[in-house]
């Protein structure tokens, strides 16, 4: 007896992409604020990160945006945009039939030079993360995400790959689960890359009176 085999797709990992539309003016005063955080000796306002991470490359500290405006803009347009997304995939909490809101943890800002990258690492504490890349020259570094399911034969089958790597368009911000394993490998060329990172967890909204 003929037995066919059925293919049943159980889990799917998806992404999702942004164009920022003032991409040149958040580019702009994104490069103030650093030029900022770098002239630290003349003033006692900088925010600079001094512990190690997995990031080996100047950054800003987790919150930056609490300190600066733009990047409370910039966080709050993520966090706007990350609920529409929420809406669109019906991701609703327990409890909760209007769905749930995200609430971002922390964003800071990475600055890689030559020979800079951030090692293979992920952010399960967080629901979700972005990056939107706000200077991303071409010769530069590759972002690449990791497949969470393992891969156990190597085919042709995007599913099977073992890694994707991200195609970047500099003024995009790539929202992501923040379990997935990625990395940002060596940059190159002597235009830096600067990128923006969130981490965010889904709230939940504030039951109405009746």
């Amino acid at each position: 007896m003929k037995t066919e085999i059925d293919e049943l797709i159980i889990f799917q990992e998806k992404c999702w992409t942004y164009k920022i539309p003032d991409h040149a003016e958040f580019k702009h005063l994104i490069n103030q604020i650093i030029m900022v955080e770098e002239n630290k000796n003349l003033h006692n306002m900088s925010h600079e990160a001094t512990d190690q991470c997995n990031v080996y490359a100047w950054r800003s500290d987790w919150e930056t945006h609490t300190t600066y405006p733009v990047m409370s803009n910039l966080t709050n347009l993520f966090v706007e945009i990350l609920n529409k997304i929420a809406k669109q995939q019906q991701l609703k909490p327990t409890g909760f039939p209007d769905g749930g809101v995200w609430q971002c943890n922390n964003c800071w800002i990475n600055k890689y030079q030559e020979g800079d990258h951030a090692i293979p690492h992920k952010h399960d504490q967080h629901g979700m993360s972005s990056v939107y890349f706000v200077q991303a020259p071409p010769e530069g570094g590759k972002f690449i995400l990791y497949n969470p399911r393992g891969t156990f034969h190597p085919s042709d089958d995007p599913y099977s790959s073992p890694y994707v790597e991200i195609k970047v368009e500099e003024g995009t911000v790539l929202f992501f689960n923040g379990y997935l394993i990625h990395e940002a490998t060596p940059h190159k060329g002597t235009e830096e890359r600067i990128t923006i990172a969130n981490n965010y967890k889904l709230g939940f909204p504030v039951r109405k009176e009746k």
